[in-house]
Parts: structure tokens; C-alpha cells; sequence
């Protein structure tokens, strides 16, 4: 049986020290493209001291830059599961430090009020934040953008995809990623998960097309004379509870009339009114699995058998109970892709 082992480092900003322990009760990370801020909680053991009689307490303060490894110690390569800053240190029992990705220091940035005719993300990010890397997937087009009050980068950014709806925005490694929603890319190899050998669990679910509630939302936004004018369809015509639909949202700039658009959107509702497999599966350290990545599921189930997913969110767990990635499946892609 293979041991599941962890090292945590935190950067003290006070004394400039750096602080490495590796004894935790649990250690519980969550990251999505879907959501800004990727989080993690560290719970700790009783008791937990050093020679000197200090506790972990004694040393660490909120806004710590803290990195978590963890591998089975078999293994020679350790996997970096989370990088951010310490938010909060609760030390009763149980106790625990709670932390977030980069967003931690962006909810700390503040923006202040303009009206960009021609906004650049780059350059405007750059103005206030110049040590995070900015990396876009796609041909994505910007016209204006209002901030009209003081606010911090992550509420600034929160508008931006407010009024850019189609895109996605996320933290991956050391980059801060803008994609299209409906974009994911098959660049990486696929990683196999076998159902019933490196998989534990699963909550796939197989849905027949004529089941299948999903809503296409195609906009269009085209730059006119330095203002942004928005074209915009949405199908089903009937999809009002848009609560009860998987919503798919699609940036077409190369559409520039409504009936070009609507014929976008009739094509891709086809597209997707198919026979599809969602849930999760459950399995060890390894193989690693980061969200982006590409995974092959293979099961003896003839419905679940050999098809290719973008993994949208993985949660990490580890602790005294071992070591479980919880991988979400997000949009099937075509074999054709690979």
C-alpha cells in the first residue's frame, strides 16, 4: 500500500522566515475554472508544537504566502496542488488554516473609476498588477468598458465578465487565464481513468438526448464607432428557468446579423441535444489530474466507454484517510479533437 505524504511551506512576511511542517489531520483543496478563487483548508492535529514549546500559531499571520505538496512517498516527484495566501488562522479545536489562490491579493488591488473606449485586458491589468501573467485562448474581442467607482481588481474583473459573459476567467499555475466559455482545448494528453482500476467511485449519470436540458446563448458584440453593440440569441425560445438548463454560451464575432447568429445557435442545439454522461469519479493521488486537463474514461459499461472529457474542477483531499481527487467532468469532446 502506497503512503500518502504532504509538505507544507509558508513564507512568513513578518520575519521573513520560511516555516515547512508536514503533520495535518486533513488537507481539502478546490479548484474550478468556473470559479476566481481557488481555496484550501489545512486542518491540524492536537497539540502541535516544536521543541521550543511553540505552536504553528506562534508564527504564521494572515496574507502568508503558503505553498502544499503532497505524493506518496514511493514516488519521487511531488505534485503542487496549492499555491496562495493564508486568509484565516483559527486555532481551536479542531484547528485550522484557511486559504486563497492569487485572488487573495487582488481583493486587496484597488481600480479606480474610467471609461476605457477601446479596453485592452493586458494593458489595464498591468497598470495596477505587473508580477501576474495574463494568458488568452482564443481571438477575444473587447470594445468599452465602464468602471464607474473605486473598486478592488477582483469586483473589476467580476464586471468584466458580467458584460462579457461569453468569457471564462480562472487562475492556472502562475497564470491568470481568459478563454472562450465553450473553448476547451485537447493540446494535452488525455489521461486514462479506468472505472473499476485507478478509479474508486463514480457518480456518472447517462442522459438519452431527448432528456437533455440545455440552453445555447450566442452573442455577438460588434465595435462600432469605438461603443460596443451587443447582438444576442438564445434557444430554446421556451428556456425562461434557465435554472433547469445546462447553459452553453458561445462568443460568435464572425456573426454580425441576428439571423446569422440564430442559425449559429439552431446548429450548436443539435450539437448538444445528444446522448451525454455527467457526474464525477473519484480517484487516488494518482495519476495527477489538474482542472484543463484531458481525461479518457474507460468502463466495462458500453454507455461510459471510451469518451473524452475537459475536467472543469478537481477537488483534492488528503489526510489521515489518504489521498482522493475528486474529478469533475465538464464538456465531452469529440475524438476528432485528439
Amino acid at each position: 500500500m502506497l503512503s500518502p505524504i504532504c509538505n507544507i511551506i509558508v513564507f512568513c512576511k513578518d520575519n521573513k522566515k520560511k516555516i515547512i511542517f508536514n503533520k495535518i489531520n486533513e488537507i481539502n483543496v478546490t479548484t474550478s475554472i468556473h470559479n476566481l478563487t481557488d481555496t484550501c483548508t489545512i486542518t491540524l492535529p492536537k497539540n502541535f508544537t516544536n521543541k521550543k514549546g511553540n505552536t504553528i500559531f506562534d508564527y504564521l499571520t494572515q496574507g502568508d504566502e503558503i505553498i502544499v505538496k503532497t505524493k506518496y512517498a514511493e514516488h519521487k516527484d511531488w505534485h503542487q496542488i496549492f499555491r496562495g495566501y493564508i486568509t484565516n488562522i483559527n486555532d481551536t479545536t479542531p484547528a485550522t488554516i484557511t486559504c486563497q489562490n492569487e485572488m487573495y491579493r487582488l481583493k486587496k488591488v484597488l481600480v479606480q473609476p474610467e471609461k476605457i473606449e477601446q479596453f485592452n485586458l493586458e494593458t489595464w491589468f498591468k497598470k495596477y498588477v505587473n508580477d501576474i501573467k495574463i494568458k488568452t485562448v482564443g481571438d477575444i474581442k473587447f470594445g468599452s468598458l465602464d468602471i464607474n467607482s473605486e473598486m478592488t481588481m477582483a469586483e473589476a474583473l467580476l464586471k468584466l465578465l458580467d458584460v462579457y459573459s461569453f468569457l471564462k476567467c480562472y487562475f492556472y499555475k502562475d497564470e491568470l487565464v481568459f478563454t472562450m466559455l465553450a473553448s476547451p482545448s485537447a493540446e494535452k494528453d488525455a489521461i486514462v481513468l479506468s472505472i473499476g482500476k485507478n478509479v474508486i467511485t463514480d457518480s456518472l449519470e447517462y442522459v438519452k438526448a431527448e432528456d437533455v436540458k440545455v440552453c445555447i446563448k450566442a452573442t455577438s458584440i460588434i465595435v462600432r464607432q469605438n461603443k460596443n453593440e451587443k447582438l444576442e440569441v438564445m434557444l430554446p425560445e421556451g428556456a425562461k428557468n434557465l435554472k433547469d438548463y445546462e447553459q452553453r454560451h458561445f462568443h460568435v464575432p464572425e456573426c454580425t446579423t441576428e439571423k446569422e447568429l440564430r442559425t449559429f445557435a439552431e446548429n450548436k442545439l443539435k450539437e448538444f441535444k445528444v446522448d451525454k454522461l455527467t457526474g464525477s469519479v473519484t480517484l487516488f493521488g494518482v495519476p495527477r489530474v489538474e482542472k484543463t486537463d484531458i481525461v479518457h474514461i474507460l468502463s466495462p459499461r458500453k454507455n461510459f466507454n471510451d469518451r473524452l472529457f475537459f475536467v472543469d474542477a478537481v477537488t483534492y483531499q488528503f489526510g489521515l484517510n489518504g489521498y482522493r481527487q475528486i474529478v469533475n467532468l465538464g464538456y465531452q469532446i469529440k475524438k476528432t479533437m485528439q
